[in-house]
């Protein structure tokens, strides 16, 4: 029998009843214990019904990250000051307002200059895989 792929997904977040009568098999219940949002918070009991507790992937895996910098007015490496890494460039510009105030875009996504800037510095901010090996 295969698998009902509707009863555990990314909708269904929380805990999952699912009566042992539903999984005809070991080889479905193997495919169950083995997804990768659930886990299984009650087996081995003399319940109906297995308990698994499941939650959205999307959430809990963030692909891409955000180095917040702080570099001089021509945006050179070698001024730079590492502020923070975020886990969306709306958080990190959200930080970077907090601390310097509004910021107007300087040529890229990635580019920011304060608009009451006496120290004459930029913003930067770095979008990068996580979990990959290479330069930042």
């Amino acid at each position: 029998m295969k698998m009902k792929t509707l009863v555990i997904n990314e909708k269904n977040v929380g805990y999952v009843k699912i009566f042992k009568d539903e999984i005809k098999d070991f080889a479905d219940f193997r495919d169950y214990k083995n997804l990768p949002n659930a886990v299984v918070e009650r087996e081995g009991t003399a319940d109906e019904y297995v308990v698994f507790k499941t939650f959205d992937l999307s959430k809990a895996i963030h692909k891409k990250s955000y180095l917040l910098q702080e570099r001089n007015s021509w945006y050179e490496t070698a001024s730079a000051v590492n502020l923070g890494v975020f886990s969306s460039i709306e958080n990190a510009l959200k930080a970077a307002k907090k601390e310097y105030g509004e910021l107007r875009q300087d040529g890229s996504r990635f580019n920011y200059e304060p608009i009451k800037n006496p120290n004459d510095v930029t913003i930067y901010i770095i979008e990068f895989e996580t979990d990959e090996f290479g330069e930042v």
